[in-house]
């Protein structure tokens, strides 16, 4: 038995708004040309000014590039020639600062994906879903459909999706899932009709995914959701301007503890990392037409992201050139749990449909047993101003407020907020 066939678990994680070329796209100068990267002759050209890609010394950014639907139109036209005039744009931006947002970090800004680009695979055609912002993008990685949005919802959003969540859980007999998440009052999932107040039990914190997945006792389908900043002091989802090492230390740490499971589970795993959206930030590729049904009207995706596919069962640092986008996840997850009787992926909707399977990366006739561990670079010696005090419990009955804010928090940050608020409001009711 080899390929997806051999894998019992399949391990998610989206971090936040980084794209391709601002994190990977060093490989290509440093020696790797099967990977689409930068070359150094990549510009965009504002106000008669030409702006290169640069090398980035700060691991922290300025600000926070726009990458609202508008925003990321801006970037992508005259092939991907607006990202500096957008940047340009946004509140408190100097003019001296406008060439971070073309910048890329180097190996030894990232090491941990450096380790694990050379020990696994990279895909450089892994496109965001939505040519647009954080929540139509994590929409469409677990139902494959925003329903048409492209921008930032309001903070009473809820949506009534159908899930790849949900189709595990109707299979006879049931798969099992669950989500982890740094806070299970802003999970992602929250968002969605069926899990805002209830299923409490596959929401969980990811002190326990550590736990259980050093046992090697997690469930089929696991899905990890960082430290989004939204209360306390340390955010890890790689959201700009948050400090780059945090979420190589969460990688790195997710990947240790699944390489070293017990029973052998790792030679049974499929890890995969990658990011919601680009955030704004300069990558060189023109997205490509994408298939949609009617209603989701989006027809497009959104630049590439940075992505690892990460197995034993996948060949030593190689990089895929297929298109994938997060939709791809929900089909590998379909194929390989809950298949039709000829094997594959059962219909959902048409972006499911049309997405490629990543069991066509999974090549080796035999789990590689050369996968070393990461070395995590040490914990960034900062303090920035928390968001958000910690929740206060109103009385029985009431709406618990939140703290008054320290600093502004982004588009997701502010929704997922006001979803914790109202799931804990609901729970003091009861």
């Amino acid at each position: 038995m080899t390929g997806l066939a051999t894998i019992d678990h399949i391990v998610v994680l989206l971090l936040e708004n980084r794209s391709f070329d601002h994190m990977l796209g060093y490989l290509h100068l440093s020696a790797r040309p099967d990977v689409d990267g930068l070359t150094g002759r990549e510009t965009n050209v504002f106000n008669g000014t030409t702006y290169g890609v640069t090398h980035l010394t700060d691991l922290r950014l300025p600000a926070d590039p726009c990458h609202e639907g508008p925003c990321v139109q801006e970037q992508m036209a005259h092939s991907n020639g607006g990202f500096v005039s957008s940047f340009a744009k946004v509140a408190g931006v100097s003019p001296d600062k406008l060439g971070v947002v073309m910048g890329y970090y180097d190996a030894k800004d990232v090491p941990v994906y450096d380790s694990l680009a050379s020990q696994f695979l990279v895909c450089d055609r892994w496109h965001a879903s939505v040519p647009g912002p954080t929540i139509p993008n994590r929409l469409y990685s677990i139902a494959g459909t925003s329903g048409g949005l492209v921008t930032s919802p309001s903070l009473t959003a809820e949506f009534d999706f159908e899930t790849v969540f949900d189709r595990l859980t109707a299979a006879t007999p049931p798969v099992s899932w669950r989500c982890f998440a740094d806070n299970p009052l802003f999970s992602m999932l929250r968002l969605i009709k069926t899990y805002r107040f209830s299923h409490d039990g596959h929401i969980a914190d990811l002190d326990s995914f550590f736990h259980l997945a050093a046992q090697g006792e997690l469930p089929s389908v696991t899905w990890l959701e960082p430290d989004y900043g939204i209360v306390g002091n340390d955010e890890d989802d790689d959201h700009p301007p948050t400090h780059i090492h945090h979420a190589q230390r969460l990688v790195g740490r997710i990947y240790n503890t699944l390489l070293g499971a017990a029973n052998e589970a790792w030679h049974r795993t499929l890890f995969i990392v990658t990011y919601d959206e680009h955030g704004g930030l300069y990558d060189h590729v023109t997205p490509p037409p994408a298939v949609d049904d009617p209603t989701s009207r989006v027809g497009t995706y959104g630049i590439r992201v940075p992505a690892f596919v990460i197995s034993p069962w996948v060949a030593r640092g190689q990089c895929s050139t297929q298109l994938f986008d997060h939709t791809s996840i929900i089909k590998t997850i379909l194929e390989r749990f809950v298949p039709t009787p000829e094997g594959h992926a059962p219909a959902f909707n048409a972006r499911v449909d049309a997405a490629q399977c990543l069991a066509q990366l999974l090549t080796e006739s035999t789990p590689r047993t050369d996968a070393t561990r990461v070395q995590l670079p040490p914990k960034p010696n900062e303090y920035y101003p928390l968001p958000y005090s910690p929740l206060i419990a109103g009385s029985p009955g009431s709406q618990p407020p939140l703290a008054p804010a320290v600093r502004s928090l982004n588009d997701y940050q502010r929704v997922l907020g006001a979803v914790g608020n109202d799931v804990l409001a609901k729970r003091l009711m009861t």
